[in-house]
């Protein structure tokens, strides 16, 4: 359990906020409205969510044997509380009840109120009789000397009262801290957060002033090759034909842009030679710092534009190697702060984005999670969507699963995609149901496949839960019939939800009314895999299984704004999954990750590869931007988060690692 502190906090902060609106309603001159709220705030049955005013009351109830008011309060506390709860913390709830019953009858025993005792008995026997664990208690109000008595006698001593008294204080202590808050109460994490914006900013001013100097040092190491190159050029090294003709006296001397150098800290740069043709590329910079053990660069910049320069300058990249097994899923908390893996063996991981080395918290799943979203606006929850029909709510700083529901009323569903509002009072989730595709333990990832051939048979749901709550709010009804969906995406106020289809067919939902506003096929033979709201929000991009990489029109109803065409990995990262202890495959899974990634300020889009992680400057064409390498093998998640022009994209890779490269935009 946890410390007294956050239930000070809490309980603080919801006097605090009484006072201030006692304050207002007086300034507005609302009388007979502050006279209501004094009321109904002299009989508040929440007790301020007070831990040990309600404990106090309880206790009270027992000492004046009112057990028709004991009964009364911890009925209204199961409603308000005790029901939201998750199975291990309702059992504890219903341990904790039978505890003060107990205590109830001890009192009136110890107090000579045999009358008192007979009542709860009479009163109680139909919901008791049929419990184990009261079966020897029937025999009390006959038991002379019950405080001498081995089934009795512990429940009389003074240790147990003080165990009671002080666990059942903690109880209510933990479940008061991990109730959802409404917004007013919610200024400490403002807080914590712009502390965190501070300590990041001035973390950002560190790292530029260490780019700066390798800046520097770049910029001389690559004017003291040019000075070598034009000197082998001058001498007519053969490590470059320059296809000079018979008879000529001169050839145009080359510009030092026009050379390929990859920069090494050693100074190891080499010409190959390349017979018979002209050279003509553009020059790559590669500070020191990208140069692996081996010494080749392994962040390599294309050029793009007029200028030939890249707009990213690779400044880091971190490897976080906490998973055995391939990556599935890989995102940014929504400050930033942290990130969270998943792997094909259903391993949660929460580390933190500033360094690899230091992992936060982890959770297995004993179901293979095929979703999973941070609740906004904190870094510290987590929502979890499994193959068994379960979506759960997971604490990153207790490292517990705080509950879990059931997603769908029907058998063999699987929560296929997760998205939390940014406001984080509700969520979307999407279910799907495949004839003779179950969920199970996913532990190795074999080749490529086309899910489309089994997609055509299944079928889904689309629901917005509220988490003030918790309970259902409404299921999305989807037009042309049920099909799943593989994508769910809102804008930046929570009003308007993007989907992608197995069907191939693109909705957006208005959230406030539960409608769908509009749709539009934007893959006919095929399904979308990713979709995502630009970044001024009049229109969206789409990725599907046919290939293309398509921006639509939200002003037109759907209209075709463009269509790139990107490389063939960049939409195929889905696996066929087995397990490694079987001959033949009888269960594939399809996750659904996130296969694209925009920049925030929308011109630039990150995509994943066959061993790379490809930045794309979208402009009427795609051009390459930046090429991320490390892995060694296919990418199947990324994730791009920026403020100004620093910027960090993380990639998740079937060779078991997660990527962090820290770029600068020049």
């Amino acid at each position: 359990y946890t410390s007294s502190r956050d239930q000070f906090n809490m309980a603080g902060g919801i006097t605090a906020l009484d006072d201030a609106i006692r304050e207002y309603l007086f300034f507005r001159g609302f009388v007979n409205t502050l006279k209501q709220f004094e009321t109904e705030k002299k009989e508040d049955r929440d007790k301020e969510l007070n831990a040990n005013k309600i404990v106090d009351y309880l206790i009270q109830c027992v000492e004046r044997l009112d057990f028709t008011e004991l009964r009364s309060f911890w009925t209204h506390l199961h409603e308000r509380f005790f029901s939201r709860l998750n199975n291990d913390n309702r059992q504890a709830a219903y341990k904790f009840e039978t505890s003060l019953l107990r205590l109830y009858l001890v009192h009136a025993t110890a107090q000579g109120r045999h009358d008192e005792v007979k009542t709860f008995f009479h009163e109680m026997s139909s919901v008791l009789s049929v419990k184990k664990e009261w079966k020897d208690w029937f025999v009390l109000p006959f038991t002379k000397n019950p405080e001498t008595n081995p089934a009795f006698r512990i429940y009389f001593s003074r240790e147990w009262y003080q165990t009671f008294n002080a666990s059942l204080r903690n109880f209510f202590n933990t479940i008061f801290t991990y109730l959802p808050k409404p917004s007013l109460l919610n200024f400490e994490q403002e807080q914590s957060r712009m502390q965190s914006i501070a300590a990041e900013n001035h973390h950002l001013h560190n790292q530029l002033a260490t780019t700066k100097s390798s800046l520097a040092a770049a910029e001389q190491q690559i004017q003291q090759l040019e000075v070598k190159l034009t000197s082998q050029e001058a001498a007519n090294i053969p490590a470059m034909s320059l296809n000079k003709s018979k008879g000529k006296k001169s050839q145009k001397k080359k510009s030092p842009e026009e050379i390929s150098i990859t920069v090494a800290p050693a100074d190891k740069a080499t010409l190959s030679a390349v017979s018979g043709e002209s050279v003509s590329v553009k020059r790559t910079e590669v500070p020191s710092a990208f140069v692996d053990a081996s010494g080749e660069g392994i962040l390599i910049p294309y050029p793009v534009g007029p200028e030939g320069k890249s707009p990213f300058f690779p400044v880091s990249q971190e490897v976080y190697n906490g998973h055995n097994h391939p990556i599935t899923h890989c995102s940014f908390s929504p400050n930033a702060s942290r990130i969270a893996s998943v792997d094909s063996d259903s391993l949660l991981k929460v580390w933190s984005s500033s360094s690899t080395q230091n992992t936060v918290a982890s959770y297995q799943s004993k179901s293979p999670i095929l979703c999973m979203d941070w609740v906004s606006p904190a870094d510290s929850l987590l929502l979890i969507g499994c193959a068994d029909n379960k979506i759960k709510m997971f604490d990153v700083n207790s490292q517990m699963c705080l509950w879990d529901i059931i997603a769908d009323n029907k058998n063999l569903r699987r929560v296929t995609s997760l998205s939390c509002s940014p406001s984080g009072s509700k969520f979307v989730y999407a279910t799907s149901y495949t004839p003779g595709v179950a969920g199970g333990r996913l532990s190795a990832m074999v080749q490529s496949w086309r899910p489309q051939d089994n997609m055509k048979s299944t079928t889904g749901t689309l629901a917005v839960w509220d988490m003030k709550s918790n309970a259902k709010e409404a299921m999305l009804v989807m037009e042309h019939g049920s099909p799943a969906i593989n994508c769910t995406s809102f804008n930046h106020n929570g009003n308007l939800l993007l989907t992608g289809g197995c069907d191939g067919v693109v909705r957006v939902f208005d959230i406030s009314t539960q409608e769908c506003l509009m749709s539009w096929t934007a893959c006919a033979n095929g399904q979308i895999y990713c979709a995502q709201f630009s970044a001024d929000e009049t229109s969206c991009y789409t990725m599907g299984s046919d290939g293309q990489f398509a921006q639509w029109s939200l002003h037109k109803n759907g209209k075709k704004m463009a269509e790139y065409s990107i490389h063939s990995d960049a939409h195929q990262p889905l696996y066929q999954w087995a397990d490694t202890g079987s001959h033949a495959t009888h269960t594939r899974e399809v996750t659904k990750a996130r296969l694209f990634a925009l920049e925030a300020e929308g011109h630039h889009i990150l995509t994943a590869g066959a061993k790379q992680a490809i930045i794309y400057q979208l402009s009427p064409e795609l051009k390459t931007a930046l090429t991320i390498s490390g892995h060694e093998g296919p990418i199947t998640s990324v994730d791009w988060s920026g403020l100004m022009n620093y910027s960090t994209c993380v990639t998740g890779s079937v060779d078991h690692t997660v990527r962090v490269t820290n770029l600068l935009k020049q």
